[in-house]
């Protein structure tokens, strides 16, 4: 049996935003580039894990659509490599919505703070008008885009008018992580959420109503001990499953959030090194920002 893995790859530090909870900080358009992962090599990474474990991937940046090759590296995998891949884009950025690749995604994410324009200026500084026109156009082209929501002080109690105005649309795909103090979140911790907020946030996710959606929520250990409280629901633990970071300049670490990298992309090398680091057990990592387990209805 081919051991579990989730990889983050980050294909460009770049974002034309600069939301207040991006724990990646990402740089902004004036940033220089000068080392990158090509598309090849991408795709080798891509390839190669695949064929050997039972991964999956986070594809990001900053804003992945910012980088005008993106498109070919999609376009060059067969559907079992797509399969495995998840997307996240603040849907700012034009591209071919017609494309056969965003069918065979395991999911196209796009970042929302509310259905509350002001809100979403407050958070990402843009309002709700063009990543709604990207998330309207995919599913005009039968792709259903997962509504994407980062749970903060300014959205947590209004969660359910959330689900319903995106469900009033036609969306039936959301996932909710909870703001983290760490990365542009240091600069912003009024946005955390308290232990009280947590226990309201609990509730409405017991009273939702999960009928003809998919809903997941992912917390980190620092909430373990709110599992018990939640009623009739599946709860996910990734307590098990080893995590592998790899950043645009090939940088290769464990985990998202923070700077632990231990080596460098190299493709002579890079089978064996990450054998021997899942074999020896190395990658297993559950820190206080990662996903600890998730709650969904699936």
């Amino acid at each position: 049996m081919k051991k579990r893995l989730n990889v983050h790859l980050y294909v460009t530090p770049i974002c034309n935003l600069k939301c207040k909870h991006c724990y990646y900080e990402a740089k902004d358009m004036k940033y220089n580039l000068d080392d990158i992962l090509s598309i090849e090599e991408l795709k080798y990474i891509i390839v190669n894990l695949v064929d050997n474990y039972d991964v999956y991937f986070d594809i990001e940046g900053g804003e992945l659509f910012l980088r005008d090759d993106i498109e070919k590296l999609f376009l060059s995998l067969d559907d079992k490599y797509l399969n495995r891949i998840t997307i996240t884009t603040n849907g700012t950025i034009n591209f071919d919505t017609t494309q056969s690749y965003l069918k065979k995604l395991d999911e196209f994410r796009i970042s929302f703070e509310s259905y509350n324009d002001n809100i979403q200026k407050q958070i990402r500084g843009i309002g709700l008008e063009r990543p709604l026109k990207l998330a309207k156009d995919l599913l005009k082209n039968r792709v259903e885009p997962t509504i994407r929501v980062t749970i903060h002080k300014f959205n947590f109690n209004d969660i359910i008018n959330l689900i319903d105005f995106y469900k009033n649309m036609g969306f039936k795909k959301f996932s909710f992580y909870e703001f983290q103090v760490i990365g542009y979140g240091m600069e912003n911790q009024e946005l955390a959420l308290n232990d009280d907020d947590f226990s309201l946030l609990i509730d409405t996710i017991n009273h939702l109503n999960f009928k003809d959606i998919d809903i997941k929520f992912s917390f980190s250990k620092v909430r373990q001990q709110y599992k018990n409280k939640i009623t009739n629901l599946n709860i996910i633990d990734f307590g098990n499953i080893a995590s592998l970071t790899i950043d645009y300049n090939g940088d290769i670490g464990v985990c998202p959030w923070q700077k632990d990298r231990f080596d460098k992309f190299n493709i002579n090398s890079f089978n064996k090194l990450i054998k021997e680091k899942i074999d020896n057990n190395l990658l297993n990592h559950q820190c206080s920002y990662c996903s600890a387990f998730r709650i969904t209805n699936a």
